[in-house]
């Protein structure tokens, strides 16, 4: 497992990319965790300003990311595909169809509202 601490979305792609490389996780999930990873920054920077975490774990055969933001509110996952021409509104969409599992945790604590868990399987065709 690996949390990050950094200062700009741009800074936790590129940690994304070296530390998914070091794990040899393969070209293709590295560029679909670092979407997914993207999509969920940019959530936390329109929707709960402020402090957030990002964690990686990979067991060998499954890649999971968690990102908790200050927010308590739980956004809904949209099943239907979303408005492409839009210029909002297709991120969640993106990664619970990129990732075979996506879901949202409360917390309610005092720094974090809820947590964002996305994992995906890394197997040979990665």
């Amino acid at each position: 497992m690996r949390a990050v601490e950094e200062d700009t979305p741009q800074d936790v792609r590129h940690i994304a990319v070296r530390l998914l490389g070091s794990w040899k996780c393969g070209e293709r999930a590295t560029e679909e965790m670092t979407l997914v990873v993207s999509e969920l920054l940019t959530n936390v920077h329109r929707y709960a300003p402020g402090r957030c975490s990002v964690r990686f774990d990979f067991t060998g055969r499954v890649l999971r990311v968690a990102v908790a933001d200050s927010s308590p509110v739980l956004p809904d996952i949209p099943r239907e595909p979303p408005d492409f021409g839009a210029s909002r509104g297709r991120g969640l969409w993106i990664v619970s169809n990129v990732c075979e599992s996506f879901r949202y945790e409360a917390l309610g604590g005092a720094w974090w509202g809820k947590r964002a868990v996305a994992g995906m399987k890394v197997g040979r065709a990665y």
